[in-house]
């Protein structure tokens, strides 16, 4: 089942498609729904609303709801059993992100990991710069999206590395000291692959597979960790 909880800009929040899906309820229905009561639920602040586009279709509007207007909302729905089912797993994922929000607060007044970070920032920059000219050589072979390699090397790092639990606009904000000295050295291992294959005159196409074959050897030396690592009680 689909996370019903993300945090969006350091706060839990649900989007009200996650949570219609999940109390098996169509998104105009709890829409239409939440109008009605929007009075009610803006006693516990005020609703955040966003226009999405899908991959097909008309933009349609979306909620995001805290904690209080999310069990507020559930409480007109008129699928009980359903209801009952997920009341319990969205009050868990909603206490686990205040739990993660409040670890990551602490960790980035530690000052180890804000050595790491910025150690990590500089890393990436060199990475990037690397990158940057990777995407010239494969155009200058052929490729017509060769932009693309920097999302496709951040993924293959990130799969390969780790589990990712959620999304977050900037994964490596959530990694603990363990987890950026990992992708640090996944970042090395790219450049220097990137770099030898353009050396070599490699074909661009062969050049991301040489990255992808060097950071899935190192991935088998580490163990794989969670992001976020999950925080539990004492």
């Amino acid at each position: 089942m689909k996370s019903l909880v993300e945090i969006i800009k350091n706060e839990p929040l649900s989007d009200s498609r996650v949570i219609a899906q999940a109390f098996e309820q169509k998104h105009t229905y709890l829409m239409e729904l939440l109008f009605k009561h929007q009075s009610k639920l803006e006693q516990f602040g005020v609703v955040r609303f966003e226009t999405v586009k899908p991959k097909t279709g008309r933009p349609m509007k979306i909620a995001l709801l805290t904690e209080p207007q999310s069990l507020l909302l559930l409480t007109y729905t008129r699928s009980r059993d359903a209801t009952d089912k997920y009341r319990y797993q969205l009050i868990k994922e909603f206490t686990e992100a205040k739990k993660l929000i409040l670890h990551m607060a602490t960790m980035k007044q530690n000052q180890e990991w804000l050595t790491n970070r910025e150690d990590g920032k500089l890393q990436r920059k060199a990475t990037t710069d690397v990158i940057q000219k990777f995407v010239d050589y494969s155009v200058s072979q052929g490729s017509r999206s060769a932009k693309m390699y920097y999302m496709n090397i951040s993924k293959l790092e990130n799969k390969s590395l780790f589990f990712v639990q959620e999304k977050f606009p900037n994964l490596r904000e959530v990694m603990n000291n363990r987890q950026l000295s990992f992708i640090q050295s996944a970042d090395i291992i790219v450049e220097e692959a990137i770099i030898e294959g353009m050396e070599k005159e490699m074909f661009y196409k062969d050049i991301f597979q040489l990255c992808k074959k060097r950071v899935e050897s190192f991935s088998e030396l580490i163990p794989k960790t969670s992001i976020p690592m999950m925080i539990k009680d004492k």
